[in-house]
């Protein structure tokens, strides 16, 4: 099924399958270099939280995927663990498809609010998430190596879902 067209594909958004995680891993290569997650963390998501582990297909093409994680601490919340579009698909708002898609499952599982890490370098994904109804909660000092990191939470409702 057709989640969205776009100008050059039919976009859809599904979890993912033992069988993407190549794919997956290509994409966190091209997008984050030698900061990439290796394949086995991907597998580890693969496993503990599959339901949100979404993947983003054009043309039977994977071109972007997103993992969260449901926690259970102190009520329910999401995590949003990476986002990445690959870099041929990117400016497109394929970003924005992942993210609602991902916040809609954490919602419907109980999340009410969902949190995020992003690089404090980072304006083009900070943009998105601020125009998403993120806000930045902190800085994280040396969260990404050398580099600080901000956190972002955004509360979450029916009326809050993109």
């Amino acid at each position: 099924m057709c989640y969205k067209r776009t100008p050059i594909c039919c976009i859809r958004v599904r979890t993912v399958d033992i069988s993407d995680l190549r794919e997956v891993y290509d994409i966190e290569i091209k997008s984050f270099g030698k900061d990439a997650y290796p394949f086995e963390l991907l597998l580890y998501y693969y496993i503990i939280s599959r339901e949100y582990f979404i993947v983003l297909e054009c043309i039977n093409r994977i071109v972007g995927y997103a993992i969260g994680v449901l926690e259970h601490i102190n009520g329910k919340r999401g995590h949003v663990i990476s986002i990445a579009i690959h870099p041929l698909y990117r400016r497109m708002g394929l970003g924005r498809i992942l993210m609602s898609e991902l916040e809609k499952r954490l919602y419907s599982s109980g999340a009410k609010y969902i949190y995020l890490e992003v690089k404090e370098t980072n304006n083009v994904a900070i943009n998105l998430y601020k125009s998403l109804g993120y806000v930045i909660m902190k800085r994280i000092r040396k969260y990404y190596g050398c580099e600080d990191g901000f956190l972002m939470v955004k509360q979450i409702g029916k009326e809050h879902l993109s």
